[in-house]
């Protein structure tokens, strides 16, 4: 694949900052009577619809692991053979400390997806990457280079946040500092993304309903801050609305305005 070297929106110390913590973040539990946002169980079908496909013990890497909850998961729930990748030591460190405590064993990379270790190209059935590609540009690139750590026939699966509905208009009025690390991408711009990294493009689309919750704020709380933190107030109400109507079995359509994620999964030639 051809084109312009990929330029990082996102410096390194943002992501070291970013996992400078002791708390670790609570578990995935998706048990019977255990109350989950909606949101954790539309990413796992996501995934799972297409990683389960691959075999029953798929080699499934994690681009941009740093204190993932989904390592362990994978491994000790789905019964994957999971690996994790993150480009900041604190991020590792952070995987392998939430890894220990669910009491799984799965290793940790620390490496530049860019220039991987030569043992992890190619050796892979599925690389899944949550939040990842939009730090980067062109998204072609970066997806290119996700689809280096699996082998011909693998998948490449794509989650990255729905900047371009309401979140993305909220984030940018609340922190437009954050929103500008970000690129804005749809569905259709993502798969293009994928089809241009030489992928056949299996499935892209909205996924979820709404997790407002995920918005950051710039800590100001000058009067130019009011109408957009009222408004997330707002949006966060709704998010709640909508993951009891989920809870309740009254499913609620994935939107272009509302859903929290943008999907993408395709499979590497061969």
């Amino acid at each position: 694949m051809e084109g312009k070297d990929p330029v990082a929106k996102v410096p390194r110390r943002y992501w070291d900052d970013m996992w400078l913590t002791d708390a670790l973040p609570a578990p995935l539990d998706f048990s019977s009577g255990v109350r989950v946002k909606p949101v954790s169980r539309h990413i796992r079908d996501f995934v799972a619809a297409h990683v389960g496909h691959l075999g029953p013990a798929p080699t499934v890497v994690e681009v941009g692991c740093g204190g993932s909850v989904w390592l362990p998961y994978f491994r000790k729930v789905l019964g994957w053979r999971a690996a994790g990748v993150d480009y900041s030591p604190r991020g590792c460190a952070l995987a392998r400390r939430v890894l220990d405590r669910a009491g799984v064993d799965a290793p940790v990379h620390c490496c530049d997806l860019f220039a991987p270790l030569p043992e992890l190209i190619e050796a892979f059935d599925a690389v899944v990457s949550f939040g990842v590609a939009e730090h980067f540009v062109p998204t072609s690139r970066v997806i290119g280079a996700l689809a280096r750590f699996i082998r011909p026939g693998g998948i490449v699966v794509t989650m990255v946040p729905n900047l371009t509905g309401w979140l993305g208009a909220l984030q940018k009025r609340l922190n437009r500092s954050i929103y500008e690390l970000h690129v804005p991408l749809t569905p259709a711009s993502l798969a293009q993304a994928h089809a241009d990294a030489g992928l056949e493009v299996l499935e892209a689309g909205y996924v979820s309903t709404a997790d407002f919750y995920v918005a950051i704020a710039d800590g100001k709380t000058d009067e130019a801050q009011l109408g957009p933190r009222l408004a997330l107030k707002g949006m966060r109400l709704l998010s709640k609305v909508l993951w009891l109507a989920e809870n309740l079995s009254c499913p609620v359509p994935s939107t272009a305005r509302l859903s929290p994620y943008v999907g993408c999964v395709a499979r590497k030639p061969g």
